[in-house]
């Protein structure tokens, strides 16, 4: 029991961390999603904490529901169109976003499923090898992993295509920037739905 509890209050502790990251992308709706997402992974936390905590199965008493949300597909067969303020920006040279924060987000949501793998483990040695990874833990950790690649990728892409628009000398070649952004943050906003409920 006192592994469990443990286990618990790391797993908690890890929430208002959690909650803290902020990022910068290059289109503020992006940035949006991105914050839901990770509430919505602080929320699967917190589910999870509370069956360490308290011992009880909270998805058999139908109190949360475990199964994998699927990703929302609106507008996936439709090319992503640029924002004004981001177009405009890009016109005048100027790529908006930080890529710093993203890669600082993608740092947290990854020291979260240390966490999260740190505590199955110690829950597991204690219950034995033969009991299955509970699911709550499953998904908060495919999520995080989720989200934080493509966090990785477009603080990456937001880097290479500002050294881009430095060096533009036409519209055509800052246009090709801005399409370029706009499909990473796409990437980005899509694989942070795929965290919310549908």
């Amino acid at each position: 029991m006192g592994n469990r509890l443990q286990a618990a209050r790391s797993i908690v502790a890890t929430v208002p961390q959690l909650l803290g990251v902020q990022v910068e992308t290059a289109d503020a709706g992006t940035a949006d999603a991105v914050a839901e997402a990770i509430e919505r992974i602080a929320e699967g936390l917190l589910r999870w904490h509370d069956r360490l905590a308290l011992g009880a199965d909270l998805a058999e008493a139908g109190l949360i529901d475990e199964s994998t949300p699927s990703p929302r597909r609106d507008g996936d067969d439709v090319a992503p169109r640029a924002p004004a303020a981001l177009r405009a920006g890009i016109r005048r040279g100027r790529l908006p976003g930080r890529p710093v924060t993203l890669h600082l987000a993608a740092a947290e949501l990854r020291a979260v499923v240390r966490r999260v793998g740190d505590a199955t483990r110690e829950l597991t040695d204690v219950a034995g090898t033969g009991d299955q990874p509970d699911a709550g833990a499953r998904l908060v950790v495919d999520q995080c992993l989720c989200l934080a690649t493509e966090l990785d990728s477009l603080a990456d892409l937001l880097q290479t295509e500002g050294d881009r628009l430095t060096n533009a000398e036409s519209v055509e070649q800052r246009d090709q920037v801005l399409a370029r952004v706009v499909r990473g943050e796409h990437r980005l906003t899509r694989a942070a739905m795929v965290t919310l409920t549908p």
